[in-house]
């Protein structure tokens, strides 16, 4: 990225949503006549805004495509679980609560980011989820605990180690043999922001004091700065892993694919731009709201996604906000998957 900054020009969308509104509310009782160009405005950004925001409505129908539809039935659930749910450790009982909650969902593959499937997991695992016959892991280089983890109910035949270009995160695939179809399954945990947990607290602190504030001008801009700057550097790393992912995609274009994890990057980003190119997006489909899955130190953002391919059809989707097992939310999307291959 020649314009590193240019970068993170999708995370103030939310910023030209709330000052277009409010002209819009503005213009309606100070002077009709201007209200055309917030309009103009909603209109020119309806793709992002669908994308950022999407407005699908769920109702019975949807349960019913699933319930009566001939084709094979997925639910893919992918969760970056915070080492099973250590991220504040506060519970000793988090793995199990995590594999329990992820078990009620009853999902046919999981995408997990963040958790090593070590003997006691696939203990719980068995226990909760005895239809997860099999499983694969791919950790990253340093084998600093953000280890890939998949979960199926179908035979994996194959995985693979992307080898992303980083020192600590990592991108996987695996090939599941679904009915005699294939499905390529990826698993990626994306490059982090790069804030350590007292950076995260003191952006936290600057957001609550703008918002009320109560914050210099010099202090603001310079912790502005220095919070763009890391940003911007952790996003000029992801664009090489995105790119070889895109990449592996476009190899194999002739499978039926799913895309998961923590990309760390919102949807109007150059990492989602780039991995999405030619999928669709499972939660602009099928999704409702803003999906923020992150939300956390004064962020709210949606950074984990699920793709797919054309020939696969996302009925619904949803990003689970009410269990708070770790900082990220699990995305969760039940599917279609036609009998043929592409």
């Amino acid at each position: 990225i020649n314009w590193p900054y240019l970068s993170l020009m999708g995370y103030f969308f939310p910023v030209f949503l709330f000052a277009n509104g409010f002209f819009l509310a503005l213009w309606v009782f100070v002077n009709w006549r201007y209200l055309l160009i917030p309009v103009i405005g909603f209109i020119a950004a309806y793709q992002p805004l669908s994308l950022y925001c999407p407005f699908f409505t769920s109702s019975s129908s949807v349960d019913e495509a699933l319930e009566n539809s001939s084709q094979t039935k997925l639910t893919i659930l992918s969760y970056n679980t915070y080492d099973w749910g250590k991220y504040d450790n506060s519970d000793e009982n988090s793995k199990e609560n995590v594999i329990e909650y992820i078990a009620s969902q009853k999902p046919d593959i999981v995408c997990l980011q963040e958790s090593l499937l070590d003997s006691k997991a696939l203990e719980i695992i068995k226990d909760y989820m005895p239809e997860m016959k099999y499983n694969a892991a791919i950790k990253s280089p340093n084998d600093k605990g953000v280890t890939l983890s998949f979960l199926s109910k179908y035979p994996i035949k194959q995985q693979k180690n992307l080898e992303i270009p980083s020192d600590a995160n990592a991108a996987g695939a695996i090939w599941v043999d679904i009915n005699g179809k294939s499905l390529l399954v990826i698993n990626c945990h994306l490059e982090t922001q790069s804030m350590s947990v007292g950076e995260k607290e003191r952006f936290s602190k600057l957001v609550h004091d703008v918002a009320n504030g109560e914050v210099e001008r010099d202090s603001m801009k310079s912790g502005s700065k220095y919070y763009l700057k890391k940003l911007s550097a952790s996003a000029q790393k992801r664009t090489p892993q995105a790119e070889l992912i895109a990449e592996f995609i476009k190899e194999n274009s002739d499978i039926s694919t799913v895309v998961c994890g923590d990309f760390n990057d919102i949807p109007l980003s150059y990492t989602h731009y780039v991995i999405s190119d030619g999928m669709t997006d499972c939660y602009q489909k099928r999704g409702r709201g803003f999906g923020f899955s992150y939300c956390h130190n004064a962020m709210r953002v949606r950074i984990d996604h699920i793709l797919c391919s054309s020939d696969i059809n996302p009925v619904k989707c949803w990003v689970d906000s009410e269990i708070k097992l770790s900082d990220h939310y699990p995305i969760i999307c039940s599917c279609l998957l036609t009998s043929n291959e592409k």
